[in-house]
């Protein structure tokens, strides 16, 4: 089943994945202002996809593309005009996206409490419940941080577990 994997490509993968998170850790802000700035091209290219559609849709369906394209525009403008203000907003949807998962998981884990391994679903709550009360505690400091802090532990612990697997893999098809 794992021979048709090669462990060197997961393994240079997880070192590429692992430097970028370490880019990241190293320079948070600068993370979250990329997002930012991508986020912003992907919102002006869709109102102006919506927009040619509009053109071409017939009258009711018409109307609503092109709110939709005006919407879409004036998001990617404003993240462009003022990227911070981005990077607020942004924080705070992760903030909220942090705090709701939190507690749904800690729901769910104590929903499970019969079955064995019940507290790692909890504790995975309690750590995001954690992050989000941090996050809003240090508000609007923690926009400086918290995007790049947290894309960069992604991308460490994902590199790291496809390092870890390319040596079981490696290992196991000798």
């Amino acid at each position: 089943m794992i021979g048709h994997l090669n462990w060197k490509h997961l393994l240079f993968e997880g070192i590429i994945l692992a430097l970028l998170g370490v880019l990241a850790l190293a320079n948070p802000l600068f993370v979250a202002m990329s997002f930012n700035v991508l986020f912003g091209c992907l919102l002006v290219i869709v109102g102006v996809v919506q927009g040619i559609r509009g053109f071409k849709a017939e009258k009711g369906e018409a109307a609503t593309l092109f709110i939709s394209s005006v919407v879409a525009l004036i998001a990617g403008i404003i993240l462009f005009a003022s990227p911070m203000t981005g990077v607020l907003t942004l924080t705070v949807l992760f903030a909220l996206y942090f705090l709701i998962e939190g507690i749904v998981k800690m729901i769910s884990g104590w929903h499970y409490r019969p079955l064995k391994g019940w507290l790692w679903l909890f504790l995975s709550g309690l750590v995001s419940l954690l992050f989000a009360i941090l996050i809003f505690s240090k508000f609007p400091t923690s926009a400086e941080w918290a995007i790049g802090l947290y894309l960069g532990l992604y991308l460490l612990f994902r590199g790291g577990s496809l390092i870890g697997l390319s040596f079981y893999i490696k290992k196991e098809t000798k």
